[in-house]
């Protein structure tokens, strides 16, 4: 192959490269408008207000167990736009969406002092929490 007919290649590669790129920034856009437009907004740890909506933490007590092998359940009094939780400060997850109730099995927590807080939010975008402390020993 020639060195101008190589070029030539390498340069339609570029524009390839370039096009694809535009190509996967405009989707991303779209993306992220679509969700805008739908309301999509993260459950904020911070902002609480109040709310009907109230929740019932099940499990965990605030307690003392035995084993790591503890349940997480937490029921709302009324349908919820999303509930989730958040471990030991972590990461907030959201585990349901237009939901009443949730319940993760088999998590094991390791021995110490655990905190996990619970978050629920109302069709007009209410945050309430609840939190339980419990130990493993």
């Amino acid at each position: 192959m020639k060195k101008k007919d190589k070029m030539k290649t390498n340069k339609k590669l570029k524009v390839k490269k370039l096009k694809t790129f535009l190509v996967l920034i405009i989707t991303l856009a779209i993306f992220v408008t679509i969700i805008a437009s739908i309301g999509f907004k993260p459950i904020d740890k911070t902002e609480t207000s109040e709310s009907k909506l109230a929740i019932t933490i099940e499990s965990p007590l605030n307690q003392t167990y035995s084993t790591g092998n503890v349940m997480l359940k937490v029921v709302a009094s009324d349908d919820a736009k999303r509930m989730a939780q958040s471990i030991d400060g972590g990461k907030t997850i959201t585990e349901c969406y237009s939901c009443n109730s949730y319940a993760l099995y088999y998590l094991n927590f390791d021995k110490g002092t655990h905190t996990i807080e619970f978050y629920a939010s109302d069709y007009d975008d209410k945050i309430i929490q609840d939190n339980v402390v419990f130990t493993i020993v």
